[in-house]
């Protein structure tokens, strides 16, 4: 998708893959306004509904409109699916992943994750610093326990010395 105003492409495409879930993507709406990265020209977000029908966001694609987020309609099931789907439409030169029941608190998320990329072209895969909200349910405890996406603060880099060194045989 074109800027209409700046006529330029989007840095990244932020693609969401979701089941019809109103209130956590409402929320994580919000939260990308709070942020200001919600509505910037430089940032493409694709909402991707993976149910058989899209009842379920009608709502929200009236409430946030104005804020140029496309909602896509993949009905075949499984979030593979549905990221492929918006993986094709994506005009972003990246392209960042999330869940649909996260909260951004960090305004130059995606612009450091841009910075690493272009600091290194070989680079595959980057994740950013993933921390639960609250551990009361028995996974969220269980999550928090083995550090879930999250290394902490400082960089970890693994690249073909880490997978190496490791009883499996993978390439990074």
């Amino acid at each position: 998708m074109i800027n209409l105003v700046s006529g330029t492409k989007p840095v990244v495409s932020l693609v969401v893959a979701t089941i019809n879930k109103g209130n956590s993507l409402d929320n994580f709406f919000t939260s990308l306004k709070t942020a200001k990265i919600l509505g910037k020209s430089k940032y493409e977000l694709i909402v991707v509904v993976n149910t058989p029908t899209v009842s379920g966001v009608s709502k929200l694609k009236k409430k946030w409109r104005d804020y140029g987020i496309r909602f896509l309609h993949e009905p075949k099931r499984g979030k593979p699916f549905a990221i492929n789907t918006g993986i094709k439409q994506s005009k972003g030169k990246y392209i960042a992943f999330t869940d649909d029941d996260v909260s951004v608190f960090d305004p130059m998320w995606l612009e450091k994750m841009v910075r690493e990329f272009k600091k290194n072209p070989k680079l595959g895969y980057l994740s950013g610093n993933v921390i639960s909200l609250e551990d009361k349910a028995y996974a969220q405890k269980v999550w928090k326990k083995n550090g879930g996406l999250s290394k902490g603060k400082s960089k970890v880099i693994w690249g073909s010395k880490f997978f190496n060194q490791r009883k499996f045989n993978l390439s990074p």
